[in-house]
């Protein structure tokens, strides 16, 4: 608990420093130009910002690095379609649509 009553007003006596320019730069700087966030990088936003957004931050960097191959093959499944062969198309398309299934699969197991 941050607060506590005195007479009858709620005092703050602790805070969580979520505007620290400094801390806020230094992570933009160094997270500028990755391609995937590092156990030490999480350890720092876990002990800046607390378990939750370390979590979160990790949760998006695997479903960003998971979800490029599958992005990848949508993209030529979608060029496929642009080549005008409707049949060629509704078989890849029923291929892809399976590959999603087993994406998905794979993706709840090894979160």
């Amino acid at each position: 608990e941050i607060t506590y009553m005195h007479d009858d007003l709620e005092v703050v006596f602790a805070s969580f420093p979520l505007h620290d320019r400094g801390f806020n730069l230094k992570l933009a700087t160094e997270w500028g130009l990755m391609a995937e966030l590092s156990e030490a990088h999480l350890r720092l936003v876990r002990d800046h910002y607390g378990e939750e957004l370390a979590w979160y931050f990790a949760l998006l960097d695997f479903t960003v690095e998971n979800l490029f191959p599958v992005a990848a093959i949508g993209f030529i499944v979608e060029l496929i379609k642009l080549g005008g062969d409707l049949v060629i198309y509704k078989i890849v398309w029923v291929v892809f649509a399976s590959l999603l299934v087993f994406w998905g699969a794979y993706f709840v197991a090894h979160w």
